[in-house]
């Protein structure tokens, strides 16, 4: 599924991020989904930070899936962002 971003312009605008890089503590419940949704938007320099493996408990509130249980969250999360978004 494209994602059309051209809405969104009117209130953010991913080009004013620059080379600009933004920091997300955190892949967990709230890191994960604002990742996602800032990449959607078009913002490319996100870096996540975040030490946790990957858990079955956390498939239920977090982007991961079973395939995941066992990575680093930042390289399951990176994976997920790249194959939903290129």
């Amino acid at each position: 599924m494209a994602v059309d971003a051209i809405r969104h312009l009117k209130v953010f605008d991913p080009d004013l991020f620059g080379k600009r890089r933004v920091d997300i503590i955190g892949a967990g419940a709230t890191g994960s989904k604002v990742a996602m949704g800032l990449a959607k938007l078009g913002v490319v320099n996100i870096h996540v930070w975040d030490f946790d493996k990957v858990e079955s408990h956390n498939i239920a509130n977090q982007l991961f899936g079973n395939q995941d249980v066992g990575k680093l969250k930042v390289d399951a999360l990176a994976e997920i962002i790249k194959r939903d978004t290129g």
